[in-house]
């Protein structure tokens, strides 16, 4: 997979899937953030 954050959208970010297909993903909507498998960031229950 792949994601790209295009830089005239700061609400949402690209992300093609392993089949090629392209999904707009508000940042809103991001519950966690991983890297290698750890999470790096997660967004606070009462954030939401």
């Amino acid at each position: 997979m792949s994601a790209s954050s295009p830089t005239r959208d700061r609400f949402s970010f690209q992300l093609i899937n392993l089949d090629g297909d392209i999904c707009s993903i508000p940042f809103h909507r991001v519950r966690r953030v991983y890297k290698d498998g750890t999470i790096i960031w997660k967004r606070d229950k009462h954030n939401i």
